[in-house]
């Protein structure tokens, strides 16, 4: 697979295995399909947070749910979850190097 964008060193490879699922598409459009996004562990638990453009937002909860079958975002059992990944989420959103800390 061949990525070109802003911060890709022409020539870098990397061997770590990536699939489509990772990348959205490339539109003038504003579509679903464009997100923000993190992954971190809170409270013993590892989750994956991500804000759509177009409003939604999905929490999976990556320690018991690997594969993302459940988003528990709407779950008011979560909230506290949704609210702490969605700060983690905006302070790292457009962060680079020494600035994402």
């Amino acid at each position: 697979m061949l990525v070109r964008g802003p911060g890709i060193t022409p020539g870098t490879m990397v061997r770590q295995p990536a699939g489509l699922q990772d990348f959205a598409p490339a539109s003038d459009k504003d579509t679903e399909y464009r997100y923000h996004g993190i992954i971190a562990p809170l409270g013993g638990t590892t989750w994956k947070y991500v804000e759509r453009s177009n409003g939604k937002t999905e929490l999976y909860d990556l320690t018991g749910d690997p594969y993302e079958l459940s988003n528990v975002s709407g779950r008011d059992r979560y909230l506290g979850v949704r609210a702490e990944m969605g700060e983690l989420q905006q302070r790292y959103q457009w962060c680079a190097g020494r600035s994402c800390r």
